[in-house]
C-alpha cells in the first residue's frame, strides 16, 4: 500500500484565525496602514458599512481578539521593534503607541510581552558598546 502522508499536510498546523472572515481581512489591512491615526470602532464599523457589534463579534470570531485589543497590541508590538533597534525612547515608543503617560506604556507593554521596555532598551544599549 502507498502511504501519501501529503494529504494531512495542512490539518494539523496551527491556524491563527479560527475563520477566514474577507471583510475582517480588509479591516486587518486598514488598521494596519492606519494605526498612527486616530481609530475607533465607530469610524471603523461606518467605513465598512458595519454596525459596531456585528463589527466586534466578525473580529472577535476570526481573530479571537478585540479590535481594541488588537490595535493596542499592534502598536505596542511596533513600539517593541523601535526599541530594540534603538530608535527611539522609551518615552518616546510610550507616545507612539498612543499612552499619554509612560507608565501606563510601561505596564501594559511588560504584560504583553513579559518583560519592561527598558530591558530592550538596555539590551540594545550593551549591544552596540
Amino acid at each position: 500500500a502507498s502511504h501519501n502522508t501529503n494529504s494531512s499536510v495542512n490539518l494539523d498546523m496551527p491556524s491563527t484565525s479560527k475563520s477566514f472572515d474577507a471583510k475582517i481581512e480588509d479591516i486587518i489591512s486598514y488598521i494596519e496602514i492606519n494605526l498612527d491615526q486616530q481609530l475607533s470602532l465607530e469610524s471603523i464599523a461606518s467605513k465598512f458599512s458595519m454596525s459596531i457589534s456585528n463589527l466586534q463579534r466578525r473580529f472577535k470570531q476570526s481573530y479571537n481578539l478585540t479590535i481594541n485589543g488588537y490595535i493596542r497590541y499592534r502598536r505596542l508590538d511596533i513600539a517593541r521593534q523601535h526599541l530594540e533597534r534603538g530608535l527611539v525612547s522609551i518615552t518616546e515608543a510610550a507616545y507612539e503607541a498612543g499612552y499619554q503617560h509612560p507608565s501606563n506604556f510601561t505596564s501594559a507593554f511588560k504584560k504583553t510581552f513579559g518583560v519592561p521596555p527598558h530591558e530592550l532598551a538596555k539590551n540594545f544599549v550593551s549591544k552596540t558598546n
